[in-house]
């Protein structure tokens, strides 16, 4: 690992260690929300490793002046329980099973 990618990921693991501390002094939150420029994968594995798991893949969903951004959006969950939409759910599985398997 060079020095820049251990770099990222501490920066990754205290930022996403503050907002874990936030869920955890709020504990009624059932489910929390993040949204991740999508090459900020360092970012998404410690979200990964503090509980939050891949739910959607937002194409140019941020915009920046130089042009727009792809994000994925990032849930933890209070519960086991997972909302799904029958309708959408075993492509909707295939989809973020593809994501988890690349990172």
């Amino acid at each position: 690992m060079t020095r820049q990618a251990t770099y990222d990921v501490r920066r990754a693991d205290t930022a996403c260690h503050g907002l874990v501390s936030v869920l955890q002094a709020v504990p009624n939150v059932e489910n929390a929300f993040a949204y991740v420029l999508a090459d900020k994968v360092a970012v998404i594995r410690a979200l990964k490793r503090h509980g939050f798991t891949l739910t959607a893949y937002l194409p140019l969903w941020h915009y920046t002046a130089r042009g727009r951004c792809d994000c994925v959006q990032m849930t933890r969950y209070r519960t086991d329980i997972i909302p799904t939409d029958p309708r959408y759910e075993s492509k909707a599985r295939r989809i973020i099973e593809a994501l988890n398997q690349g990172l």
